[in-house]
């Protein structure tokens, strides 16, 4: 006993690691082994570069090694810490994070979430941890940190939460490892302990880890037999001669595009380069040979169209160099840049296309779109947006309490997103912004929400904004549309929520205008509806406000008929959400006056939602707006802003 308690000091330090202490005073951006200090100013860049790494890594095992802080060296495989998990501590080691989902990057936080789950082993026994929601933020371009907490269990100890903290300090982005120190600390009712230190991160399969070279072994010893007789001489052979009529050369060549960030993304006024090296391995010598680029035109027209490098010699290598400074006015586009080698009267020896991310300079007074498809990519606050008193209440429900009702992939994160959007492009306030998912969008919150919350934060030039993703369903009767909240069954009609009565509690608002956004059908067909058993659904869109609500209360819906409310899977949102969230994003903006209203989010959806189920997923689905002859009040009603 006396022997435990010396001890328990001890373990109460490792149960309190910490890396608060520790600064770092550079980022250091590494490519084939050669780190430099990062030139790089601008947070959104690293921002930029870090989501790249992560969503490569996602649905792949992240290995761990144990490193040292000066040379960035490995010492070992997995980091080692201490857990008190019996009568005595014994060593824990954490051999890998497995990255599940990058859910979206915030420009406007200048952070990533992402969804990861630690793999460690206790006693060479597997601990079981839970995915955990991570964190990974750049603070200042030299201090990026990364945090996430997981919930553990092994053999006979209970459940315990540990929590993982990373400062990172060395990056390199084309072999996707992270360096940087790290701390874990954490315990339950029967555990607890920790550990700090210093360790890489290798997030692509494709990256190797160092490991020391073997030694051949020696050769085995034999007795040396004594040498056998001379053979009497044979006749000689008569002389054959290989007389050389023709020969061709043999070019192979690589490529090496780098850029000023050492990110492989090209930015408006950046200086890169392009290294091309040629090598002949034929018989024959290439005359006249040469580099001739084609591509995207912005990229051509800097580096130039062709390099001369004269004639190659049999066994020789050449190399050409293309240097230049970008435009700052780039396109954001995927750029193609096709390199060929020719030779003589223009024979071809080989051609290679690479491509690579292009964005035009950053612009701190305007929102930077970096990808027309990637609506993850939250860009920053809008600066003088909307008033105020607008609010609204965004719900995502992926999975239900009932487990036979099926999960809305990615309701949740349809949900998270939006949320996102109408703060930052909305100009929606914090405190006036309340998001629900899963377990705490229970009927009664909902309702509570709806009937008590949003009353208390409007006024009577407020717009409110309401956003459900999930399943809807018909009633018993299938006349009825209603949303199936987090503990619903379509099987007891008390436990869904009626479409009108929402409209209802929403007309009774002392607002200017509700703007309604319905990611869910209501046929009881597949996709995101359910329905009751014996349920012959008549109902196959979603209700129309009636008296009060019609006169201020306009609802998007994500279809009409018996159609199916559908998921977008190369995306990873529901297709009605996710060209919501790009028409928010400004593409909507059909007249070109930097904001985007309902009446053209409506028209955009509709149209790209429509061709893309058509073309990609072999069904139909027409998003509806109801009522049919929403006035010009509602229509006109700004959404988000662009600048």
């Amino acid at each position: 006993m006396r022997r435990f308690t010396r001890l328990l000091p001890c373990l109460l330090l490792f149960s309190a690691c910490s890396i608060k202490n520790v600064k770092v005073s550079r980022i250091d951006l590494c490519r084939d082994g050669d780190c430099r200090p990062s030139p790089v100013s601008d947070e959104d860049k690293l921002l930029s570069t870090l989501y790249g790494m992560l969503s490569r890594a996602e649905n792949s095992d992240a290995q761990v090694y144990a490193a040292d802080p000066v040379t960035g060296k490995q010492t070992g495989k997995g980091i080692h810490f201490y857990i008190q998990g019996g009568p005595m501590p014994a060593p824990t080691k954490l051999n890998s994070y497995r990255i599940s989902d990058v859910l979206f990057i915030d420009r406007e936080k200048k952070e990533i979430k992402f969804r990861i789950k630690p793999r460690s082993t206790w006693l060479f026994l597997p601990i079981l941890c839970a995915e955990g929601d991570g964190t990974l933020s750049v603070r200042s371009p030299t201090d990026i940190q990364g945090t996430f907490a997981s919930v553990c269990t092994w053999m006979i100890v209970g459940t315990s939460r540990w929590r993982f903290d990373w400062k990172i300090d060395r990056i390199d982005a084309e072999k996707g490892l992270l360096w940087g120190h790290y701390a874990i600390k954490g315990g339950g009712p029967l555990c607890f302990g920790g550990g700090s230190g210093y360790h890489i991160v290798r997030l692509q399969t494709g990256a190797s880890s160092p490991e020391p070279a073997k030694t051949p072994p020696p050769p085995p010893l034999v007795q040396t037999p004594p040498p056998p007789p001379k053979p009497a001489p044979k006749p000689k052979a008569p002389e054959e001669r290989v007389e050389v009529l023709s020969s061709i050369p043999d070019l192979s060549f690589e490529t090496r595009l780098s850029d000023e960030g050492r990110d492989l993304v090209l930015d408006g006024g950046e200086e890169i380069s392009l290294r091309v090296e040629v090598s002949n391995k034929g018989q024959a010598p290439a005359e006249k040979a040469r580099v001739v680029l084609s591509g995207t035109p912005e990229l051509v027209s800097a580096l130039g169209k062709e390099r001369s490098l004269g004639d190659i010699a049999p066994g020789a290598s050449v190399s050409a160099e293309f240097k230049a400074r970008l435009g700052a006015e780039l396109p954001t586009q995927s750029a193609d840049l096709r390199v060929e080698i020719l030779y003589g009267a223009g024979t071809p020896a080989g051609a290679k296309t690479l491509k690579v991310a292009m964005r035009p300079r950053a612009r701190k007074e305007s929102v930077e779109i970096l990808s027309d498809i990637n609506v993850d990519d939250v860009p920053p606050r809008i600066q003088g947006g909307p008033r105020g008193e607008n609010a609204a209440l965004v719900v995502g429900i992926m999975g239900y309490r009932e487990k036979s009702i099926p999960q809305v992939k990615y309701a949740v994160r349809d949900a998270e997103v939006m949320a996102k959007y109408l703060e930052n492009l909305g100009g929606i306030q914090p405190e006036n912004l309340k998001l629900l998912t899963n377990e705490t969008a229970t009927k009664s919150d909902i309702e509570a929400y709806l009937n008590d919350w949003l009353p208390r934060r409007v006024g009577k030039d407020s717009t409110v904004f309401v956003y459900f993703s999930g399943h809807g369903s018909p009633g018993p009767q299938g006349q009825e549309a209603f949303l199936v909240p987090y503990e619903g069954h379509p099987d007891f009609p008390s436990k869904l929520l009626p479409v009108k009565q929402v409209y209802e509690a929403l007309a009774k608002l002392p607002a200017e205008r509700v703007v309604v956004m319905l990611d869910s059908c209501f046929s009881g067909a597949k996709g995101r509806s359910v329905a009751g058993a014996g349920t012959r659904p008549l109902v196959t869109t979603a209700a129309e406000p009636e008296g009060a609500a019609g006169g201020k209360l306009v609802v998007l819906a994500a279809g009409t008929g018996g159609q199916v409310s559908s998921d977008l899977d190369k995306a990873k949102h529901g297709l009605f959400t996710y060209y919501l969230l790009k028409g928010m994003r400004g593409e909507a903006d059909a007249d070109g006056d930097g904001q985007v209203t309902v009446g053209e989010l409506y028209e955009y959806a509709r149209v790209q939602v429509s061709r893309e189920a058509s073309r990609e997923l072999n069904r139909d689905q027409t998003p509806a707006l109801l009522p049919a002859g929403a006035p010009a009040s509602l229509l006109d009603a700004p959404v988000t802003r662009k600048k």
